[in-house]
């Protein structure tokens, strides 16, 4: 149901679009979504938007003033750690291809395509970086099935009063580029209000900023195609005899399938962000107390010359100075804390993987590691791992509602049915220690057991019929190396070999 249909006035249309939008842009969510995004793209927005303040009093009234200090450095030094978090998370659990198992396996990838995995890693990526990720699905001008990551920062989901996961719409706004009055190019915002049959389009007028129903031309002019406004969700063509026309048809759902993070609607960020921001003002400080101590300081007693100016040209060019009877002038240098500042470093880092359930290469240790300490690395991962790829199954269930109507509609078989997904994660290992292990139980557990576990082996089956021609072939090369007929009996005492 789209909820706008009922309000009857444009003006009432405009003000809850209005309102839609502007709770959004000023809600928690939205906030950590752009957090999520700087802090992944490497610009923390708290180390990089940090001045250097001094404070005075003003000359007339004696009022404290704030102001910025161009004087000291201020070097900004944002780390990467939530791309590094993200990065692990995703790859962890989707770098290797997913299996989903069903009862028709072949008709579900034929119908995703072979960028369905690139698509899942981006969605992923997304909702990491901003709590939800967002897919849109939708049937392109040659009639396939496709899906497209929506940022999540464009979508505002509407969901049933009574219940909280079924959408009752989907408010999707964006920025376009349009010209005023005055043919000046300016930037607005076109609205998308999708519900269960149709999508309603709306765009920001460039004079009064009111939102305000495109025409058929506005819509011909976006897509190249003559659409009515409210439109279906797409369209396919119909023979009838020699002529083909289009039809509308709705997906008889809201085409937008949400990935969160995890059940708590946060991000990546959310549980380190502050320890990460202690962590570029300790780092970037650092790079500060050089910069401002680079030269020493002078204590002066007695100085006879008339300003520091004038002292600091008599000490580049002469290297004497004339003080009193009574006076000194000595050199300062300040120690920078390099050992504390070292050591706080390390610990906001071993915070940062913890409390962000990251693996830290840095503390997996240096010469021949075992399994077993790798494992106890990657428990926290385990653990949030675990809980994302719940997300990612019942994404993947959603997204079979779509691909079943898709089916049906294309006459392609019977309605897949999902009956899990197998995540292949990506692990470092102790490939000798692997390796020692599993040739000691060849003829302790059977081949194919073996086999299955064996880091070499990919596909168990081939691996057994190749191993089986390397046997065939090597008797062979044996009978070709006997020279000539043996005598009856030769070679038959036991224990003799052929």
């Amino acid at each position: 149901m789209n909820l706008l249909k009922d309000i009857q006035t444009p003006q009432q249309v405009d003000t809850t679009i209005k309102e839609y939008i502007e709770d959004f842009e000023c809600s928690a969510l939205r906030e950590s979504m752009r957090h999520g995004e700087a802090y992944y793209r490497n610009k923390n927005t708290e180390i990089m938007e940090r001045k250097m303040l001094i404070y005075t009093e003003d000359e007339d009234s004696g009022a404290p003033i704030e102001m910025e200090d161009p004087y000291k450095a201020n070097n900004k030094l944002p780390s990467g750690f939530l791309k590094i978090l993200v990065d692990q998370k995703v790859n962890y659990s989707l770098g290797n291809p997913i299996t989903v198992e069903s009862n028709n396996t072949d008709l579900f990838d034929l119908v995703v395509g072979k960028r369905f995995e690139t698509n899942l890693k981006q969605i992923a990526k997304e909702a990491s970086k901003k709590a939800i990720g967002w897919a849109h699905v939708y049937i392109d001008e040659a009639g396939a099935f496709k899906i497209m990551k929506v940022p999540s920062e464009q979508v505002i989901p509407v969901y049933n009063t009574y219940n909280d996961e079924k959408l009752e719409m989907v408010i999707r706004y964006y920025s376009v580029q349009t010209q005023d009055a005055q043919g000046k190019k300016v930037m607005v915002n076109r609205v998308e209000v999708w519900d269960e049959t149709t999508v309603t389009y709306y765009q920001e007028s460039t004079e009064t900023g009111t939102y305000y129903l495109l025409s058929e031309e506005d819509m011909h002019n976006i897509f190249n195609i003559v659409y009515t406004n409210p439109k279906y969700h797409f369209e396919k063509k119909i023979a009838y005899g020699s002529t083909t026309q289009r039809e509308g048809v709705s997906w008889s759902m809201i085409p937008f399938i949400p990935l969160y993070n995890n059940d708590e609607e946060l991000t990546d960020l959310n549980p380190v962000k502050n320890y990460i921001d202690v962590y570029d003002i300790v780092e970037s400080d650092f790079a500060n107390n050089f910069e401002d101590f680079q030269d020493m300081y002078w204590i002066l007693k007695g100085y006879n010359g008339e300003s520091v100016a004038q002292f600091l040209s008599q000490v580049k060019r002469y290297k004497t100075l004339n003080v009193s009877d009574e006076g000194d002038a000595r050199a300062e240098k300040i120690d920078v804390p390099y050992q504390a500042r070292m050591a706080e470093l390390d610990n906001l880092e071993t915070k940062i993987y913890n409390f962000g359930m990251g693996f830290n290469p840095n503390q997996l240790g240096d010469g021949n590691i075992t399994n077993v300490v790798i494992k106890s690395r990657f428990a926290n991962l385990d653990l949030k791992a675990s809980q994302f790829e719940q997300e990612v199954h019942d994404f993947i269930e959603k997204l079979i509602e779509f691909v079943n109507f898709y089916v049906e509609m294309s006459g392609l078989g019977q309605p897949v049915e999902l009956e899990d997904v197998v995540f292949n994660r990506s692990i470092l290992v102790n490939e000798s220690e692997l390796l020692d292990s599993n040739s000691k139980q060849k003829g302790v557990i059977s081949e194919e057991t073996r086999l299955s576990n064996h880091p070499w082996v990919d596909n168990v089956e081939d691996e057994m019929e190749r191993m089986e021609e390397e046997k065939e072939a090597n008797l062979e090369n044996i009978q070709d190396l006997n020279l000539g007929p043996q005598e009856e009996g030769e070679g038959d005492e036991p224990g003799q070999e052929v």
